[in-house]
C-alpha cells in the first residue's frame, strides 16, 4: 500500500512540474510537424505487448461484435480432479463484443468475450469462461498522457486463449506454470504516465497490480494464488528520430499463499535501455543490468529469508506491417508467483507471427519457451522449478465481410517438480476448428 501511495504522490507533484518545461514544439526546428516532434514510449518501459495484427486490420472508431462456434479434440485434458488423462471432444460458443474510439484527446478500446465449453464424455468439466480488456489512453496536454490497460481472465482452458502468446519488451512475467484445465481467474492492471518535456527528453511513472486465483484446489494440486504489485520510473533520451536510449528503476512484491505459509519476493532492478527504430512501427530493443531480490518464506512453525544480486537483460523485436505482424523477445530475470512459491531465475523465449497472405486468408503462430530455476530455500518439497514449451498454429479464411472460419493446433509440454498434476502427464495436443460471424460499425458516421 506503502508503494502505491508514494507512486501516486510522485505523480501529483510532478505534473505541475512538467508543464512548466518548455514545451518540445518550442525548441523544434522550422518545418517539423507534430509527428516528427512526438517521442513514443520504448517497449522497453510501455507495458504494452507489440500489436498482434497487420495494419490492414486495425481501424478505430468502430463498434464490433462476433459470435463463434468451435469444435475440438484434445488428447490429454489433465486435471487434478482425475487419475488418469482425458480424451475429450468440446464444443464452444463464444460471442464477443468491443468498441474501439478515438479522439484527440483520448482513446479507448473495451473488449469483452463470454465462453460456454461443453466436454464429452467428461461433463463435470463443462464451463463458462470470461475475458475482458480495457485501454485507456487520456492526453492531458500535446506530450503529456496516462495510459492504463485491464485485462481480466477467468477459465478453465487457457489452451484455448490467444493471449498466452503475447509478446512483450519488458520484465513483467506472465503466468509461469500453464494448467490449462483447471478454473483459474487472473487480472493485470498497469498504468504508465508520460511526459515529453523536451523535444528529445522524456519521463515516465508507472504502476501495476495483478492477481492470480485457483478457486478449486483440486483441479490444481501443488500450484498456490499470487499477488504482484510493481512499480517503476524511467527517463528516455532520442537522438535523432531512430535512436532511443535511458533507465529505468522498477520494484516488484510477490506474494504467494499456501495454506497456512506465505512467501513473500521482493526484487529492486536497474536497467539501462536501448531502443532502435528501423521505422515506426519496427524496432529493436535491448537493456541490461542488476537486479536485487530479497525472498522470505514463512510458515507456522519455521521462517527463512535469502537476499543477493543478479543480472537482468531483455532482447525485443517487433514488427508490424500492412499484411504481417512479426514479434520476438527474450527474458532473463528473477520473478516469483505465478503458481508457485519462492523466487525463481526465469529464462523465457516468445514469439508471434502472423501473415495476410491473400485478401481472404491469413496464418498465424505463436510459441512460449520458459524455464525456472529455484533461487531460495524450499518449502517442503515445492520449489525444484522446471520448464515448457507451448505453441499454436492456424489459419484464417473470410468467406465475404461477416463469415469467417479458422483451423489450429496447439501444443503444451511441461516438466515441473512437485506440481503432482503435471508429473504424470505432461503433454497435451489440441486441434480445432471453429465458423464465425462477425459486424462492425462506424461510430459516428
Amino acid at each position: 500500500m506503502s508503494l502505491r501511495i508514494y507512486l501516486g504522490l510522485l505523480l501529483v507533484l510532478s505534473m505541475p512540474m512538467a508543464w512548466s518545461q518548455v514545451q518540445p514544439a518550442a525548441v523544434g526546428e522550422p518545418g517539423l510537424n507534430d509527428a516528427d516532434l512526438r517521442m513514443t514510449l520504448p517497449p522497453p518501459v510501455s507495458g504494452a505487448n507489440y500489436p498482434s495484427l497487420t495494419g490492414d486490420e486495425t481501424r478505430s472508431n468502430y463498434l464490433r461484435g462476433s459470435v463463434a462456434v468451435g469444435a475440438a479434440y484434445i488428447d490429454n485434458a489433465f486435471s487434478g480432479e482425475f487419475a488418469t488423462p482425458l480424451q475429450e471432444t468440446t464444443i464452444t460458443v463464444a460471442p464477443a463484443i468491443s468498441l474501439d474510439r478515438t479522439t484527440p484527446q483520448q482513446k479507448e478500446n473495451l473488449t469483452y468475450s463470454p465462453g460456454f465449453t461443453f466436454y464429452q464424455p467428461t461433463s463435470e468439466l463443462n464451463a463458462i469462461d470470461q475475458n475482458a480488456d480495457a485501454t485507456f489512453q487520456y492526453n492531458f496536454a500535446r506530450y503529456t498522457a496516462l495510459q492504463v490497460t485491464d485485462g481480466f481472465l477467468q477459465t478453465t482452458n487457457v489452451l484455448g486463449q490467444a493471449g498466452n502468446y503475447s509478446v512483450s519488451g519488458s520484465t513483467a512475467s506472465s503466468q509461469l506454470v500453464i494448467v490449462p484445465f483447471a478454473e483459474q481467474i487472473s487480472n493485470t492492471v498497469h498504468a504508465t504516465f508520460s511526459h515529453q518535456y523536451a523535444r528529445n527528453q522524456m519521463f515516465g511513472l508507472a504502476g501495476s497490480f495483478s492477481f492470480l486465483n485457483f478457486p478449486n484446489p483440486s483441479q490444481s494440486p501443488g500450484l498456490f494464488d499470487s499477488k504482484t504489485g510493481r512499480g517503476s520510473g524511467f527517463w528516455a533520451s532520442r537522438a535523432g528520430a531512430q535512436h532511443y536510449f535511458g533507465v529505468s528503476y522498477e520494484y516488484t512484491h510477490i506474494i504467494a499463499s499456501p495454506p497456512q505459509a506465505e512467501s513473500a519476493t521482493n526484487l529492486h532492478a536497474i536497467l539501462p535501455f536501448y531502443t532502435f527504430y528501423f521505422r515506426p512501427t519496427i524496432s529493436l530493443s535491448l537493456s541490461a543490468g542488476t537486479q536485487y531480490y530479497g525472498v522470505k518464506n514463512s510458515s507456522a512453525n519455521s521462517s527463512q529469508t535469502s537476499t543477493g544480486w543478479t543480472p537482468v537483460a531483455t532482447a525485443s523485436f517487433g514488427s508490424q506491417t500492412a499484411h504481417t505482424s512479426f514479434n520476438l523477445s527474450y527474458l532473463r530475470s528473477v520473478t516469483g508467483g505465478g503458481g508457485l512459491l519462492g523466487a525463481y531465475t526465469h529464462d523465457n523465449a516468445s514469439l508471434s507471427a502472423r501473415l495476410q497472405f491473400a485478401r481472404s486468408w491469413t496464418a498465424g503462430l505463436g510459441g512460449n519457451y520458459s524455464n525456472v530455476a529455484g533461487l531460495t530455500p524450499e518449502i517442503g518439497t515445492l520449489n525444484q522449478g522446471g520448464h515448457s514449451i507451448s505453441g499454436r498454429g492456424y489459419i484464417q479464411r473470410a468467406f465475404g465481410e461477416h463469415i469467417g472460419a479458422e483451423i489450429g493446433y496447439e501444443h503444451v509440454h511441461q516438466v515441473y517438480g512437485g506440481i503432482t498434476v503435471l508429473a504424470t502427464n505432461p503433454d497435451s495436443n489440441r486441434v480445432y476448428g471453429n465458423l464465425s460471424y462477425q459486424f462492425s460499425r462506424p461510430l459516428g458516421r
